[in-house]
């Protein structure tokens, strides 16, 4: 539009095509398409669920924003630029590790099968955005030990607004925690990108975790 190689018909023509996998010609969102997409991301490739789709950084950093906006601090804990140009370092926290060998985590997850021990590992509340990347092997460590860590006196009570806000909900992290945490964020999504995503079994479903199952 710039430098007028273009026009706005041609602009929004190409926009149309693109959004066609997600909208429907009404707007509405398409659901199904986008269940069927993350589900994929369960069942073959590395299997890395909502870890995998490209969209995840955008959105958590989108839910960081809006935890910011309603906090009385007016200091930004979470670099867009950092955010998405981390090389060695994570900038996405898998709360419950992606290899939860200690026993503290044995605990609570050692009676679901390696299938949903995957589903529940990269269902998108268990995903964190952290304010400080960090090296991938301390994402092992207990869950006690990731809210405040006793050797560098950091954890989630003081890094990022979504670190902090879970520090705050969550003395433990089990199944049930990620159920809740994941329920929230997609109500986030359904209000900030205004789509409906649907009652509880339908948020269950496209989270990969019915086996939780939704409260009667």
């Amino acid at each position: 539009m710039y430098y007028g190689t273009t026009n706005v018909d041609t602009i929004v023509k190409s926009l149309n095509e693109r959004l066609a996998f997600t909208f429907n010609e009404d707007g509405t969102f398409k659901l199904n398409s986008f269940q069927e997409f993350i589900s994929n991301k369960f069942k073959y490739g590395p299997k890395d669920g909502f870890y995998g789709w490209r969209g995840i950084r955008y959105f958590l950093y989108e839910y960081e924003q809006h935890l910011f906006g309603q906090s009385k601090n007016k200091t930004q804990k979470i670099s867009w630029d950092k955010f998405i140009n981390t090389e060695d370092m994570v900038s996405i926290e898998h709360i419950l590790p992606q290899t939860p060998d200690k026993q503290c985590w044995q605990n609570s997850f050692s009676k679901y099968s390696p299938t949903e021990l995957v589903s529940l590992t990269n269902t998108l509340g268990n995903l964190l955005a952290l304010s400080q990347p960090k090296n991938s092997s301390l994402q092992n460590d207990c869950y006690v030990d990731k809210l405040a860590d006793r050797n560098t006196e950091r954890g989630y009570f003081n890094g990022s607004y979504s670190e902090n806000r879970v520090a705050e909900i969550y003395q433990e992290w089990t199944p049930e925690q990620i159920k809740s945490r994941s329920l929230e964020l997609l109500s986030f999504m359904e209000e900030r990108w205004n789509i409906k995503i649907g009652d509880e079994s339908a948020k269950l479903k496209l989270l990969n975790i019915e086996f939780l199952k939704a409260v009667e």
